[in-house]
């Protein structure tokens, strides 16, 4: 099966406005080098990604399982968790997802999060530089992952028409909104 040879370009086109509102938001201002970060400031930002991560990577474990899917995914929620509990928060899950309704759906979450991982390399650059007493578990696992040529791989192999790449697109968008909802909360706060 030929791989709809434009599925990189479509999905990073079509999430690329969501990705932007999302870094947008005033909670993550200091994950982009905007502002002081302060201890309740970072810990808005964590807050703000907790809810998703715990959602999604729940369901991604599943639906992985669920359509035998070969791809190794690493959950990064329990590191996010460590370094919430360091800052002194106990926070909880408020959020649900429905990741397992199709294989599209899947990998579409999947793209965001790994990509997320990628992220979070630079992210963590910029922390220990400039506050390194701050916990960085979270962040530092998305060395974790050292291209996202796996997820790439995996979505060719599946992507063989526009019509499963589209599905892809959409449920990584409505990936991003998850975060950016969560993230408006935590901005207002």
């Amino acid at each position: 099966m030929t791989c709809d040879l434009d599925v990189r370009q479509t999905l990073r086109k079509m999430v690329a406005p969501r990705h932007r509102e999302l870094d947008s938001q005033r909670c993550f201002h200091i994950l982009r080098g905007q502002g002081d970060i302060t201890r309740d400031r970072y810990a808005s930002a964590l807050l703000a990604l907790y809810s998703p991560h715990v959602a999604l990577e729940t369901e991604i474990l599943k639906s992985i399982q669920a359509y035998d899917v070969d791809y190794d995914f690493a959950p990064r929620a329990d590191a996010l968790l460590s370094d919430l509990t360091a800052l002194g928060y106990a926070p909880e899950c408020t959020q649900t997802a429905a990741v397992s309704d199709s294989l599209p759906a899947l990998l579409g979450v999947l793209y965001v999060l790994e990509g997320g991982k990628r992220g979070s390399v630079h992210i963590e650059r910029q922390l220990l530089a400039q506050a390194p007493q701050l916990p960085t578990s979270f962040f530092s696992a998305g060395h974790q992952l050292d291209s996202l040529d796996p997820f790439w791989g995996l979505l060719e192999r599946h992507a063989t028409d526009g019509d499963f790449s589209h599905h892809v697109c959409l449920a990584a968008c409505q990936t991003f909104d998850l975060f950016i909802d969560s993230a408006k909360h935590y901005s207002r706060i």
